[in-house]
């Protein structure tokens, strides 16, 4: 029974080795797209067939400020102001307020729904969705609520610094179509530095 057993194993591994040299292997069929042990495709078609494609929709891709734009906006806070939405802790409630209206220029759903809290969407991604709307920068289907005034951030033309005060700031973001004046509560993050709470002490288009 193991001498039957070993003489199977023999064969198998054989015809293994004679379908390798054969003329319809992929080797020998089509050489320019045979892969060398240890190394990997980096053709997009590839890393698609391994899993390892970029599949983050392009309305949720987030772009890169432009220093020019953060400098005109924030003056000599533009460099904390970068590197805020780049992944830096922001040291004030202020300077994150300044990060969160650049992330709006950009409509950068991503950063607005990750340095937030919403009671009413505690899943990241519901609120990443949220921004999408409000930016436009995807289309509402039959579950989705009308983006409303919201929607005047699509257009934005000026951050104006009222007042900060402890945890609270005060700022007006002027839009084409109108200017919300607001009074946002943010709190202390471990990751963020500070985020908005969620809770406005005013909140009101003008």
């Amino acid at each position: 029974m193991a001498m039957r057993g070993r003489r199977t194993l023999w064969i198998a591994v054989v015809g293994c080795v004679i379908w390798g040299l054969s003329p319809g292997s992929l080797s020998s069929q089509d050489p320019e797209n045979w892969v060398a042990p240890g190394q990997r495709s980096t053709s997009p078609l590839a890393r698609r067939a391994m899993g390892f494609a970029d599949t983050t929709p392009e309305s949720r891709k987030r772009k890169k400020p432009d220093l020019a734009q953060l400098e005109a906006d924030h003056g000599d806070k533009a460099t904390i102001v970068s590197k805020i939405l780049k992944g830096q802790a922001a040291p004030t409630p202020e300077d994150m307020v300044r990060a969160r209206y650049s992330a709006c220029r950009l409509k950068d759903a991503v950063f607005m729904a990750k340095t937030e809290k919403d009671p009413m969407k505690k899943k990241m991604s519901n609120r990443v969705r949220a921004w999408a709307l409000c930016f436009g920068t995807e289309k509402p289907d039959d579950f989705d609520t009308d983006a409303g005034d919201a929607s005047k951030l699509r257009d934005l033309e000026r951050l104006e610094i009222i007042q900060a005060n402890g945890n609270e700031v005060e700022f007006k973001l002027h839009c084409k179509r109108g200017v919300l004046h607001e009074r946002s509560v943010m709190e202390e993050d471990e990751k963020y530095g500070w985020i908005y709470s969620g809770e406005s002490k005013m909140d009101a288009w003008e």
